[in-house]
């Protein structure tokens, strides 16, 4: 409903509408219970990590990146005119599993070792939460 609205802005107000959708955000600052974090302090102190199986597809982006594209477009808005709708998708789309691996790598660390995927995953977890980029909706596929 939101980006009808928004979509209606520029034909009645001569202004332009520029909407952005992150997915799946990570990086410094966020909250130590998070995944990032987590995996992160576990790996720079060579402590196990314990996670699902981690076949879970996700759309992983850098927060830093996101605000070095969002720095990009804000550079050259006052150019555009109308309706824009992108998907900034600068992530990787990776199993939790892989993400987990390669903070670990990341580390210098060898990921078998330190890796656990003994977490039960939650009912009805998507198995997939993917953009359908430059679209203005996205998928979700689910895996009982």
């Amino acid at each position: 409903a939101l980006e009808s609205l928004a979509m209606a802005l520029p034909q009645y107000f001569k202004t332009s509408v520029y909407l952005i959708r992150p997915f799946n955000l990570y990086g410094k600052y966020e909250h130590k219970r998070r995944l990032y974090p987590y995996l992160t302090s576990n790996a720079i102190s060579q402590v196990p990590s314990s996670i699902t199986k981690g076949e879970q597809k996700k759309y992983f982006t850098p927060v830093l990146k996101l605000a070095e594209k969002i720095e990009e477009k804000l550079t050259d808005i006052c150019l555009r005119q109308g309706f824009s709708l992108e998907n900034l998708h600068d992530g990787t789309i990776a199993s939790v599993n892989e993400f987990a691996q390669t903070i670990y790598k990341g580390h210098g660390l060898d990921p078998r070792k330190y890796i656990t995927n003994d977490r039960p995953s939650r009912k009805k977890e998507p198995q997939a939460l993917l953009p359908l980029l430059n679209e203005s909706s996205f998928s979700i596929h689910t895996h009982e």
